[in-house]
């Protein structure tokens, strides 16, 4: 048999093999081109090399080149007294740390609660200068030495060094750092380290260092190991022009010399042991990027984007300009769009949420009908677009400030210094939400696109409606109620709504410092109610409460417009997107109203569906999918498809005519109080007389070291205690008998690092009868709404009372003054109905067990046909054949299956081409199959040579 005899059953079989493993990974959306699947980079010995403009760069005026160009610091400014005495804006370069932002130009501090206020730290000595860690609570400290450089040393933590200074009106002026440094750093024959240029990795982990006796060195954060890598190439030089940069894994290093024309890469995971001066394996690359820049002079603040990807600033005659350079033959985005936030561009409320994200222990509730999944099926077809949204996102979660120290927002979370490269790798194509901070997917993929919606869990907004929802769900308070409806409150919020445009400013600039070359969008918020129309019994707020929501909603847009502005990232107006079918605005409602608590608490059983039950769902007052198609729409069109800057050169910060409305209620005589929601107890309902944990994080909420604090729960209980060394609050108090049932705040008062009086807050659902929590008569087990009095009414006949069911038909209740029924008029709780049993069900039957509805496919499985407010598919307990018709058969069981049938691995967006592939695959095989069968007819009929 001669080799072309050979050729076809071998065609055939790799024919088969290729077109198998291609449409798989179409139809099952294995990721493709993803950074963890990508070859290692190899730096040291690149087959080719990239360099790409990425546009100007905006200077921040400083006009001087100094240490704050090797530290990863954003340009922002504040106010402080001028010249004239009244105060100004000044220019200043904050780098975020785990107790806050800390201004590298005026070794200031705006502890976490007040970055707005930056607090002057003196040094104990005027030799001695500060330079934060970033994500730490440390701070390193130089000493000026005569024999060139400065002697670095370190304060593990500063605020345990510190005293507060005061002036003559007993207002905190200024912090001193009373104590000399923790640690020394010293070279490895034992003298005193010397030096004149740092700069940190982003996440904080690593130090790389130029010394004046130790050549070039990185220092692990953890253990304060110290390694040379690179020996010194000139000699003393006073201009430090000298430029480092170090990746977040430590692994490579950069050293940037315009002088010495050096752009060199270090690969440190193959040094050498020992403590010896050493050149680790290397490559230079400037003759790469002076061929790429005309007139270049001068090469600043690099960075690693990622592994494979730098970033860097050159100055030549035309100005400024930022550029990616990378040892690849291309650089490119691997993927066209990516959105991070909250709870808004998770989808919450839409339901249909991904595999994962809806259990136990990951509530993100990031659904595949959530506008970027809308948009990304409108838009994109090759690379895609992708969702890490995850609801409850703060800006923490979306660039946290310690992020090794980050355990994400899973109830099992593990810090991520902890997690494996492997583990992270995975989590990062498998675009896993909720374990990884939300900007290392932006840094991974290197995004066309970037939407972010943040900002509205960072000022408690659902904190806010539940306090304002919460006389409306008991029966022993009435619906004659206005929350926050003092001047006092009204201020507070205000004062932690403006104080966020910082963060938000901050946490852009974060994102675009990854992703340089992607097109950046801040989604603002929707408008979800209206203070003038008809209320169905599920909205439960009255006429003042909702244009209370607006009024607040309208605020934070204003503040996030601003910081977008600062941070020169466009803003996206969505504040109408669902005008015409808001709460209380007509019978197409875009919104859901007020759902029952399925997370968070002690586990019930109610009819068929087991859940863990909390007061409000966090579905309640979000979008449901019609809404999410709403937001989608208004993206694309005020963005023309991303394809346009909608950038406003005019300021957006409320005015104070704007605020006047706002803040024009009658004073209290309250005092005002710095205002800090937080989650601060994993227990989200509790029975009267039991204990409750209360962990507060001192560095997060700017708390005081060693200071008297009062926990109290509702109005009737109270307890002193004092926090650790770093602030930190670990107390377990009890619930009084004498607590009311239904949410309570849980708020813990003293003074914060800048001397103001402060609440961190935060609510629980107590509960006086363990078997009926809200004590309407029906039991948990039988009551659709077991946490919010039953209204009796079941409008839309789904079996679940219209007080908490999400979406119902709107019952004319009158005007939305009061918002609902009085007291007088609040209907009667609902007769037990007892919980639902098996039912026997045939092929095509359709099936609605609670909320949930689906048509029975076939013997093996039920295909799920409509949104629903528990969209997951129902188990069968028993199979069987009718013996009359012949039809399958089976019982549903008592309750709704915790996990889903579908591998986990199987994209959920793309099982509509399982079938398609299935059917593929066969014919493929027939054709193989016809191609090995006809071989020896090929043979015969085939001349001979």
């Amino acid at each position: 048999m001669d080799n072309g005899a050979l050729y076809t059953p071998r065609l055939a079989g790799l024919l088969f093999v290729a077109c198998l493993l291609g449409f798989m990974s179409i139809a099952l959306g294995i990721p493709r081109g993803s950074g963890a699947s990508q070859a290692t980079t190899d730096w040291v010995t690149p087959t080719a090399t990239s360099v790409r403009r990425v546009g100007p760069y905006v200077t921040d005026g400083r006009g001087r080149l100094d240490r704050i160009d090797n530290l990863n610091c954003y340009d922002s400014t504040y106010l402080a007294k001028g010249v004239t005495g009244e105060l100004e804006e000044q220019p200043t370069c904050l780098v975020p740390t785990a107790l806050g932002n800390f201004d590298a130009m005026h070794d200031s501090i705006g502890f976490n609660g007040e970055e707005e206020k930056l607090i002057p730290l003196i040094s104990h000595s005027s030799q001695l200068a500060l330079t934060p860690w970033p994500g730490s609570d440390s701070v390193l400290a130089t000493e000026a030495s005569s024999l060139g450089g400065a002697y670095l040393s370190l304060y593990r933590d500063i605020s345990s060094h510190v005293h507060d200074d005061y002036g003559l009106n007993l207002k905190l002026v200024s912090k001193t750092v009373v104590d000399p440094p923790d640690y020394a750093f010293r070279t490895p024959d034992g003298d005193l380290l010397r030096t004149d240029n740092i700069a940190f990795s982003d996440n904080g982990s690593w130090l790389v260092v130029r010394t004046e006796n130790a050549g070039f060195v990185r220092i692990n954060a953890a253990s304060l190991h110290i390694m040379s890598f690179a020996k010194d190439f000139y000699s003393q030089r006073a201009d430090k022009r000298t430029q480092l940069a170090i990746s977040d894994d430590g692994r490579y290093a950069v050293v940037a010399d315009t002088e010495a024309e050096r752009l060199v890469v270090y690969d440190l995971s193959q040094c050498g042991s020992g403590s010896a001066l050493q050149d680790c394996p290397n490559h230079n690359y400037w003759s790469d990027v002076k061929g790429t820049v005309a007139g270049l002079t001068l090469v600043t603040k690099v960075r690693f984007i990622n592994d494979s990807l730098l970033s860097f600033v050159t100055h030549d005659s035309s100005g400024e300009s930022v550029y990616n350079l990378a040892p690849t033959a291309k650089i490119g985005s691997l993927i066209d769009y990516l959105a991070l936030g909250d709870s808004f561009a998770a989808g919450e409320g839409a339901y249909n949420y991904q595999p994962g994200t809806d259990s136990d222990i990951n509530h993100c509730h990031l659904s595949l009908d959530s506008y970027p999944y809308l948009i990304t099926r409108q838009l994109y077809t090759s690379a895609g677009g992708h969702s890490v949204a995850c609801s409850g996102a703060r800006i923490n979660d979306i660039v946290p400030a310690q992020a090794a120290e980050y355990r994400g927002q899973t109830s099992n979370g593990v810090a991520v210094k902890l997690r494996s490269s492997e583990e992270q790798s995975s989590m990062l194509s498998s675009y896993t939400p909720g374990s990884l901070p939300q900007i290392s997917f932006a840094s991974t993929y290197q995004p066309g696109v970037i939407t972010v919606s943040a900002g509205g869990n960072d000022i408690g907004f659902a904190k806010i409606l539940t306090a304002c929802v919460a006389p409306h769900i008991s029966q022993h308070l009435n619906y004659v109620n206005n929350c926050y409806d003092t001047y006092e409150q009204r201020y507070e919020l205000a004062t932690l709504i403006d104080n966020q445009r910082p963060r938000i400013k901050t946490m852009l600039q974060q994102l675009h410092s990854k992703a340089p070359s992607a097109k950046m969008y801040l989604i603002g918020y929707p408008q979800i109610a209206v203070d003038n129309g008809s209320c169905a019994l599920n909205v439960l707020l009255n006429t003042n409460e909702l244009a209370f929501s607006i009024e607040l909603i309208t605020h934070l847009n204003a503040v996030m417009r601003q910081a977008a502005k600062e941070a020169s990232v466009n803003y996206v107006d969505v504040s109408q997107a669902l005008a015409g079918h808001r709460l209380c605005e007509g019978p197409s409602v875009a919104v859901n109203g007020v759902t029952a608590g399925r997370a968070g608490g002690p586990e019930l059983t109610v009819g068929p569906i087991d859940f863990h039950a909390d007061y409000l769902g966090s579905e309640s007052f979000h979008p449901n999918r019609y809404g999410q198609e709403l937001l989608a729409q208004a993206i694309l069109s005020k963005t023309h498809n991303f394809n346009i800057d909608i950038s406003d050169t005019s300021s957006f910060m409320p005015t104070t005519s704007d605020t006047a409305g706002f803040l024009n209620k009658p004073k209290s005589g309250a005092p005002i109080v710095r205002l800090l929601p937080a989650d601060i107890t994993s227990q989200r309902i509790i029975t009267v007389g039991q204990t409750i944990t209360i962990d507060v994080d001192g560095e997060a909420e700017g708390l005081k070291p060693n200071t008297v604090y009062t926990v109290s729960i509702g109005a009737v209980s109270s307890t002193a205690t004092v926090s650790d060394g770093s602030g930190n609050i670990d107390v377990t108090i009890s619930v009084p008998p004498a607590t009311p049932g239904g949410p309570q705040p849980i708020t813990v008062d003293g003074q914060n690092q800048a001397g103001e009086p402060t609440q961190i807050v935060d609510t629980i659902g107590v509960v006086t009868d363990p078997s009926d929590y809200d004590n309407d008569g029906a039991p948990n087990g039988s009551d659709s709404c077991p946490t919010i009095k039953n209204s009796g009414i079941d409008a839309d006949h789904d079996g679940i009372d219209d007080a908490c069911d999400g979406t119902v038909t709107p019952v004319n209740t009158g005007s939305a003054t009061p918002g609902g029924p009085t007291a007088a008029e609040e209907p009667g709780p609902v007769p037990d109905q007892g919980a639902a049993t098996s039912q026997e069900l045939g092929v095509g039957t359709v099936l609605s067990v609670g909320a949930v509805t689906a048509t029975l496919a076939s013997e093996m499985a039920v295909q799920v046909t409509a949104t629903s407010n528990r969209l997951q598919p129902v188990q069968l307990a028993k199979v069987s054949i009718n013996p009359q018709s012949g039809a399958p058969v089976g019982h549903l069981t008592d309750k709704v299956a915790q996990s889903l049938t579908i591998p986990s691995w199987v994209n959920p967006r793309r099982l509509h081409g399982v079938r398609w592939v299935v059917s593929y695959v066969i014919w493929l095989l027939v054709l193989a199959v016809l191609a090995l069968t006809t071989k020896g007819r090929v043979e015969t009929v085939r001349p001979n040579k």
